[in-house]
């Protein structure tokens, strides 16, 4: 199946041809200068070998009678055509002699040459002329004989131009036709890259890799939907068992309250959940924070600590904030506080209880460092790779404490403003999130 066009490979050859052709249009001109400039020089030099030998064929007679010698002048023995035609005059009165008397009306034109010769102390004026009929003879046959080469060697490069060109899209054939059996249930395919390094094979490499993030995408994508679906199934199904039971087994008010409270607590988590995916949304949409304004993180972080500082108590936990005078950075404020929120709020939840968890906002000229640290048993390097991917729980037990997107989102927040999110390795003591943010981040549309 012929899949690239045929007036792409009839542009390349096209364009092969033309330039084949504007090359053999200059060489020939090249060529064809050369040979009239040789002409001309051994016309000129013919010349001047005449005007030796016409110096010596006239005389002067007594009374100023200008007459030819009986001698051989020059060129007797040429072709008429090939004859030069002199004239020699006296600039004065106007006597000459010419030979032969009249050109050859063949010969068409002439090339002259003038110049003076002194005799007896009186100056006379000698005119040559050869006829340039031969000289454009031969470069007429000159052109004919370039003008027949000119056509073959043209179309030469046209049938060369279509090989070269169909040899030269062949890879992009392939491609095409790979790419075009590509679906959703092929995802893995990906294009052949040869050996040679050159364009098209760079180009293959690009686009592979391009397929290979939408595979990515594509299989997060799903994973996603899956994890969505059970988390949004679990409390659904609650609610639903809940509001069975309220309606057929339930008489007395305080277990109508019960089975209320219990489907509004159901509907929060649902509500949160909602929420929750609805700001990952938006915030795939989006590649800068929204809103910029000059924040400084060292009240922000202590007040994060303040607000979770009632959750941490429930588990008999201490949060020490640590920071240095001012950290000032162009970011969201809201979106940094929920960030840092969710990261302390997870430590609080999955920290043991009983130890304290520390919080510490350090800056330097080119960003802001913060570190959030419990002392737990840490996470185990197998699920250290996928903490931050949405629903990912390392302890499954704890499923019902949590949508699993706090981390996700936080880690996105911080992706916004130009920054990272890192799990750093403690070997064992603990887990500690370090979060850098630049000190200036572009404001979003």
């Amino acid at each position: 199946m012929r899949l690239i066009p045929r007036r792409i490979r009839s542009r390349l050859a096209l364009g092969y041809a033309l330039s084949v052709a504007a090359t053999v249009l200059i060489y020939a001109g090249v060529i064809y200068a050369f040979a009239r400039s040789s002409h001309i020089d051994r016309l000129d030099a013919r010349l001047r070998d005449d005007f030796e030998r016409i110096e010596h064929a006239f005389e002067i007679s007594a009374d100023g009678t200008i007459s030819w010698k009986e001698v051989e002048r020059p060129g007797h023995r040429d072709a008429a055509a090939e004859r030069p035609w002199a004239e020699v005059f006296h600039p004065s009165d106007g006597t000459s002699i010419r030979w032969p008397s009249k050109p050859d009306p063949e010969a068409g034109p002439f090339r002259t040459h003038e110049r003076s010769h002194v005799i007896a102390g009186d100056a006379y004026r000698i005119r040559l002329g050869r006829s340039l009929a031969p000289m454009q003879a031969e470069l007429g046959d000159l052109l004919v004989l370039l003008a027949l080469c000119f056509v073959p060697v043209v179309g030469l490069a046209w049938f060369a131009g279509r090989l070269l060109a169909r040899r030269a899209l062949q890879p992009v054939d392939i491609m095409t036709e790979r790419a075009r059996l590509m679906g959703a249930e092929r995802l893995s395919e990906r294009l052949p890259v040869g050996e040679g390094g050159d364009e098209l094979d760079r180009l293959a490499e690009v686009f592979n890799q391009a397929f290979e993030r939408i595979e990515t995408a594509f299989i997060r994508l799903n994973r996603f939907t899956s994890d969505a679906a059970h988390e949004l199934r679990t409390p659904l199904a609650a609610l639903r068992a809940v509001g069975e039971v309220g309606v057929v087994g339930l008489g007395d008010e305080g277990e109508h309250r019960e089975v209320i409270s219990s489907m509004l607590e159901d509907t929060a988590r649902l509500t949160r959940l909602v929420e929750e995916l609805l700001e990952l949304s938006r915030g795939d949409a989006r590649s800068a924070p929204a809103v910029t304004a000059r924040v400084d993180l060292v009240p922000l972080a202590r007040d994060v600590c303040a607000r979770l500082a009632v959750l941490a108590v429930e588990r008999r936990q201490e949060i020490f904030f640590e920071g240095c005078d001012h950290a000032p950075v162009e970011a969201d404020a809201d979106a940094l506080r929920r960030a840092l929120m969710n990261i302390v709020d997870n430590a609080i939840r999955h920290g043991p209880a009983d130890a304290p968890i520390h919080v510490s906002v350090d800056a330097d000229e080119d960003a802001v460092v913060i570190r959030i640290r419990d002392e737990g048993p840490g996470i185990a390097p197998e699920h250290r790779a996928r903490i931050f991917d949405r629903f990912y729980r390392a302890d499954p037990s704890r499923a019902s404490t949590g949508t699993g997107l706090g981390l996700s989102l936080a880690a996105q927040a911080i992706r916004l403003h130009r920054g990272r999110l890192d799990l750093e390795d403690t070997d064992g003591a603990g887990t500690l999130f370090r979060a850098t943010l630049p000190r200036s981040v572009p404001a979003g549309p």
